[in-house]
Parts: structure tokens; C-alpha cells; sequence
């Protein structure tokens, strides 16, 4: 299997953070989104949105991309829109889609850090499938469980943990 067209790239990431009690709180990385091989952050002067604080976006991005494949089932031709926040940054995505396919735009705001980036602004950094999206979301996310499982299987087994560990596996039954 080939690399993906549409993949999240963690890096700056203190495995020492997940050991924590707090772990699931206080982990930061730096989160990148490669498109067709391509650092989207690019397009705006930075390497990604550093700082984030990955599980709880991690969250809002499961629940968001459940409501994307609610979406499909209810409405296939669905033009709606999607965000996907990076929290503890002024970065997100915020996705378009138009059937099958999902217009990504990089935003930047005032939401938090933006690393010298000038905001408000959004920029159209690419287009892919929605099953290429939610491949990605996915991805990144048993990634991170996979992490969890391996350095904190206390938090891992934690009741809001296995909540998402569920939605993932609804979104990876979708993607079959």
C-alpha cells in the first residue's frame, strides 16, 4: 500500500507527556496535513500548527467526522461544511464538501497562537474524497490510541477514552 493521499503528520511530540495522569490534557504536538505529499501548513509560511492539544482535538475531530458519515447516509449529495480545529492554536480546517468530495481550507484565526501567521484568513490548500478524509482522521487517531495503550493503559481504559475507541471503530466499519 502506497502512501495516503491525505494524512496528519504529528511531530514535537513528549512521549514522557502521555505517562501522566494528565496525559490526555496535556499533550502537545505539532500537527501537520499532507495532501498529495504536500505540507499544506507550507502555504502559509509554517510547518504546522505547534502546540496543539492533540487529544482533545483528537475528540472534536471523531465527533465531527461521525457527523460527516451521519451526513452521507442521510443526505449522499450533501454540500455541507466541516471544522476540524487544532485547539491551542488559531489554525483549523474547515472542509466543503460537494458529494464524494471534501474542499480543504487551512483558517487561521484568533483563536489561539497563529506563529506569525496573519489572520483572519482562509486559503483552499486542496481537495480529496471524503473517504480519504476520514481515512486520515482515523489514522491519526489509532496512532495516538495505539500510544495511549502502549504508555498509559490506565487512561486508556479511562470510560471517555473507550467512548472514542467506539466511534472510531464506527468510523472504520464505515470506511470497509
Amino acid at each position: 500500500m502506497g502512501p495516503m493521499a491525505c494524512q496528519f503528520i504529528l511531530f514535537d511530540l513528549d512521549e514522557r507527556q502521555v505517562t501522566d495522569e494528565e496525559g490526555y490534557s496535556i499533550l502537545e504536538a505539532t500537527v501537520a496535513l499532507e495532501i498529495d505529499g504536500r505540507n499544506v501548513f507550507r502555504s502559509v509560511g509554517v510547518e504546522g500548527a505547534r502546540h496543539t492539544v492533540i487529544m482533545h482535538s483528537r475528540e472534536q475531530w471523531i465527533n465531527e467526522t461521525l457527523d460527516m458519515v451521519g451526513d452521507f447516509k442521510e443526505n449522499p449529495k450533501s454540500d455541507a461544511e466541516y471544522s476540524f480545529w487544532m485547539y491551542g492554536t488559531g489554525f483549523g480546517f474547515k472542509l466543503k464538501r460537494n458529494g464524494d468530495l471534501v474542499s480543504v481550507h487551512l483558517e487561521v484565526n484568533a483563536a489561539g497562537p497563529t506563529q506569525g501567521v496573519s489572520w483572519p484568513q482562509t486559503v483552499q490548500v486542496g481537495t480529496v474524497s471524503s473517504e480519504e478524509w476520514i481515512e486520515a482522521i482515523v489514522s491519526v487517531s489509532k496512532q495516538l490510541s495505539d500510544m495511549f495503550l502502549r504508555l498509559n493503559k490506565e487512561l486508556y481504559h479511562d470510560r471517555l477514552f473507550q467512548e472514542q475507541q467506539r466511534n472510531l471503530m464506527i468510523l472504520e466499519n464505515w470506511l470497509s
